[in-house]
């Protein structure tokens, strides 16, 4: 099987996307699908939720449609990419202000096809009023001071796969300060996660399980990094990583929404989850709860990532970013044609990608060979 740069770099922005689209149909619920889910997965229709967060495709678009992606892969392709070119091209520096003024700039550039211009100049707007918020230390949404989000999770994770240190800890460092903007006190999430899509897509996935090398790589980083002036960071990391390992592997022979609701009842409701010694601030968006269920998904299912990215994006909450997230790290880990090859049993998981790959190519006008370029450039730059 290849393991080329491009690759999994394909791997990671198809399966981005993927996951993305899978998780619409449960965004923001509030408890996780109540059945077992079907043999049959099929990316479901992006609903419409009326708010700037909530869509980047008017009704009429994708009304009939299934595997429609929605926020978290949109920014990453009409922002964080088209940032990481000119990167490439050295008109752009890597730091917070460069993005920040990349993001004012693109409200005022020509956007193409012309009906998603309205909308992304919104969430543009919203996030930059977000960011001024936070710097003048006033409530505004999830940028009210002391709450953490997950903007830095679901935007950097991608750029790890180019732009990383040459040690676990360097790379831990960079993206826990590029995170401090949004995530406070949960901002190791962020450069936690960070090292494993780096690690993921530049070495060789020549072990079967995803889940071994996963939780063995993520052990040996929080070895790395217990060197360093982060023991309180690395203790909580460690101690959730450990506790949400045992949970998937104790529930491995139940069903996803026995995981779900298991996962729910012990992580999510409790106010003191049992491996943090702090109480979460962020809800259902804290990084630190998004880690957790990243963890115990793939400790469920090591082997099959169909079946994670499924029982996944059927729980509760920040669907959406939780499933892109967990395709982000499987694709990065995989590639695109060692994914091709895998078989979920009463699944055509090729012919679900195929349907997120159309959609991204007809509506969006997005060719993944384009945007995988990006990545190449700064990869060999």
């Amino acid at each position: 099987m290849p393991n080329t740069f491009d690759d999994k770099i394909r791997g990671m922005l198809l399966l981005g996307a993927y996951g993305d689209a899978l998780g619409a149909a449960q965004e923001g619920q509030e408890t996780p699908t109540p059945d077992p889910l079907p043999t049959r997965l099929v990316a479901r229709d992006m609903p419409e939720w009326g708010e700037a967060w909530g869509t980047w495709l008017p009704a009429i678009v994708h009304a009939k449609r299934i595997g429609m992606p929605t926020d978290d892969t949109c920014y990453r392709l009409c922002v964080l990419h088209p940032w990481l070119a000119a990167i490439a091209d050295d008109d752009r520096t890597f730091d917070e202000a460069s993005l920040r003024d990349f993001m004012a700039a693109l409200r005022h550039e020509p956007l193409y096809p012309e009906w998603y211009a309205f909308a992304c100049r919104d969430h543009l707007t919203a996030w930059l009023d977000m960011f001024q918020a936070q710097e003048e230390n006033r409530s505004e949404g999830v940028f009210s001071p002391g709450v953490p989000g997950i903007f830095g999770l679901f935007l950097y994770l991608e750029m790890a796969a180019v732009r990383h240190g040459t040690t676990p800890l360097e790379t831990f460092t960079v993206y826990q300060r590029q995170a401090s903007l949004d995530q406070g006190y949960a901002k190791a999430v962020t450069g936690f996660v960070a090292t494993l899509v780096s690690l993921a897509v530049n070495e060789a996935a020549e072990t079967a399980s995803f889940g071994d090398w996963f939780f063995d790589r993520a052990r040996a980083v929080l070895d790395d990094l217990a060197v360093s002036a982060q023991a309180q960071e690395v203790a909580s990391l460690r101690s959730l990583l450990e506790a949400m390992a045992q949970l998937g592997r104790e529930l491995r022979g139940e069903t996803e929404a026995t995981l779900n609701t298991v996962f729910q009842q012990r992580v999510l409701d409790p106010p003191m989850p049992p491996f943090l010694d702090h109480a979460f601030l962020g809800g259902t968006h804290d990084p630190y709860r998004i880690l957790a269920q990243l963890a115990a998904t793939i400790a469920h299912a090591p082997d099959d990532p169909a079946v994670a990215l499924r029982t996944i994006a059927h729980g509760c909450g920040t669907t959406t970013t939780l499933a892109s997230l967990l395709g982000i790290l499987l694709g990065a880990w995989y590639g695109a044609e060692r994914l091709s090859a895998l078989h979920t049993e009463g699944l055509d998981f090729q012919a679900e990608l195929d349907i997120v790959e159309t959609n991204l190519t007809e509506l969006f006008h997005f060719g993944l060979d384009q945007h995988v370029q990006i990545f190449s450039r700064l990869h060999s730059s």
